[in-house]
């Protein structure tokens, strides 16, 4: 066992009071009987000016924190960078700027990755509004479990997600540079995990809650974020080499999902604001398109102004 249990490893960029936030939960995690604060590490990465370091420093915290400015942009940057920085641990726990633990996360993750002999274990992140949004946009937010207890899953995001340190050396990067600029590098990490066999799980009571500002509750941001996402997968579809029947499947959903949203994404938008499926099809419409031009090598460089 090296030196930590757990090392979260924090990428900021320009969320200061965010930053902020996210430490004072991890310093209130109640911890289980086995270790104290003095086995936990955070590792924060600034990818933007390096003013992060003086918010911080005006702090005490129980953990050891460790800091460090990323100067080149980009996301696989600044998460490389902190799974460079994240030595002598056993776990390392990835966590966004714009989360906050809820106060039992640290306990649950570990305990399914415990109890699971789990290597990558993925909680949820409900969201915390400054404005509720109408059901229409809420429902977009709101995570979804296919059971009520921990279940094994194929692909992850890291937000909320402990994975042991021993598989990422396994894992050039570890994050890919090809998704440096569009996002996805998380999803194709676990997605490789995967494959060579690791065991995942999905904790259920493992919560990092996100904090949603009301510029995100919008068709618009929705739109772009679906999109990309769906751009991101079929991109890594062909970096996996999983083959032409699996490609061949991919698109004849992803031309279902075209035609579901032609035929009812115009009197879905007829549907009030309460309905949670107001905007389905038209989500279900804009992922089709994006996994066609995934294949296409069509990537939205959302990060590019960074």
């Amino acid at each position: 066992m090296g030196k930590y249990i757990i090392t979260f490893c924090i990428s900021t960029y320009n969320r200061n009071d965010g930053l902020v936030k996210l430490l004072d939960s991890i310093n209130d995690s109640i911890l289980s009987n086995d270790f104290d604060f003095t086995n936990i590490n955070v590792v924060v990465v600034d990818n933007f000016d390096g003013l992060s370091r003086n918010f911080i420093q005006s702090k005490t915290y129980s953990f050891s924190l460790d800091w460090e400015h990323e100067p080149k942009k980009g996301l696989c940057y600044a998460r490389n960078r902190t799974v460079k920085m994240a030595k002598e641990t056993e776990y390392l726990f990835f966590v966004d700027d714009d989360q906050v633990l809820d106060i039992n996360c640290l306990k649950e993750m570990l305990n399914t990755a415990i109890v699971k002999n789990a290597s990558v274990v993925y909680g949820s992140n409900p969201p915390i509004y400054n404005k509720k949004p109408p059901s229409s946009m809420d429902s977009f937010f709101k995570p979804s479990f296919k059971q009520t207890s921990d279940y094994q899953i194929a692909v992850a995001p890291t937000n909320c997600t402990l994975i042991k340190s021993s598989v990422l050396d396994k894992i050039n990067g570890p994050f890919d540079m090809v998704f440096n600029l569009t996002g996805g590098e998380d999803s194709f990490l676990t997605r490789q995990l995967h494959l060579q066999g690791e065991r995942m799980y999905r904790s259920v009571k493992s919560i990092a809650y996100e904090l949603v500002p009301s510029s995100r509750c919008n068709l618009k941001w929705i739109t772009k974020r679906s999109f990309r996402c769906a751009t991101s997968i079929t991109i890594q579809d062909k970096m996996l080499r999983l083959g032409g029947a699996f490609y061949f499947e991919r698109i004849l959903k992803a031309l279902a999902k075209i035609s579901f949203g032609l035929i009812a994404a115009v009197p879905a938008f007829c549907l009030p604001e309460s309905n949670k499926n107001k905007y389905t099809p038209w989500i279900e419409l804009i992922e089709g398109l994006g996994h066609i031009f995934g294949y296409l090598n069509v990537q939205p460089k959302e990060y590019d102004s960074k």
